[in-house]
């Protein structure tokens, strides 16, 4: 790839590394499963949204986890909260093919 300028552009993947990037195609994503737009995705609308993506989903355990992850006072996830959720569920993942993460304390999604 030819670039004029900056260097960090003649990588190909940069893009989908860079954070700034990453962040505006979460918020897209936050704004899709946002069906009423009042700035919150409740339990209901990502169960709608996973299963139109076609993703079998137990609704008593997304209940439970996403319940985890809503800060107190709200009905949903915030765009804050998703961001995390979604950081969170990378590093469980990540962990989980790597063998986990020895020597290291359970981690409590809410501070």
């Amino acid at each position: 790839m030819e670039t004029k300028g900056n260097d960090n552009l003649k990588s190909s993947s940069f893009r989908l590394r860079s954070p700034s990037l990453n962040s505006v195609r979460l918020r897209r994503i936050f704004d899709l499963f946002d069906t009423n737009h009042d700035e919150l995705i409740t339990v209901d609308e990502l169960s709608r949204a996973l299963i139109l993506l076609g993703l079998d989903t137990n609704m008593n355990e997304l209940d439970s986890v996403i319940k985890t992850f809503i800060q107190p006072g709200n009905t949903g996830l915030t765009f804050d909260d998703f961001q995390f959720l979604i950081l969170f569920q990378n590093v469980v993942s990540s962990c989980d093919r790597n063998g986990g993460m020895h020597g290291t304390k359970k981690i409590d999604p809410k501070p």
